[in-house]
């Protein structure tokens, strides 16, 4: 059986192509009029079980200005990981690496005491701990 051919009131969607058009408009109009542009130099993480809070902020001279405070699910976070190392390393490609000063760069993941080393659990997270900031900062 052959396809009805969509009139002027209506889309092969089932909406008329100006309502369609009307609605992007909206959209565009609505995203661009409620955008928060900000600058932050620091990053603070609070994480529950259900999702992550990314809280940003901006040194002033005496204290941080925490101004802006997203929260993302953890999947949300799993693909912001995976597309932050590649834009990282892309940039990277294009210019020199990326320097951490040594006042920035977190501690590397101490030593497991004895009752961890023989916590598998426990020594999963190390592992995986120790891969990150050795892929991120390389030997410690």
């Amino acid at each position: 059986m052959e396809e009805a051919a969509p009139t002027p009131h209506s889309s092969k969607e089932g909406m008329p192509p100006e309502i369609t058009k009307l609605i992007g408009a909206f959209i565009n109009k609505l995203t661009h009029d409620t955008k928060h542009i900000a600058y932050a130099n620091n990053v603070r993480y609070e994480a529950n079980i259900w999702d992550l809070r990314i809280i940003f902020g901006h040194l002033q001279e005496d204290h941080i200005d925490w101004h802006t405070t997203i929260t993302v699910p953890w999947a949300q976070v799993k693909l912001m990981t995976y597309y932050l190392r590649v834009n990282a390393a892309f940039h990277e490609r294009g210019n020199d690496p990326v320097r951490i000063p040594v006042t920035m760069k977190p501690d590397p993941p101490a030593p497991p005491t004895e009752d961890q080393l023989n916590d598998p659990s426990y020594m999963e997270l190390f592992e995986a701990h120790r891969k990150i900031y050795t892929d991120t900062f390389g030997e410690e």
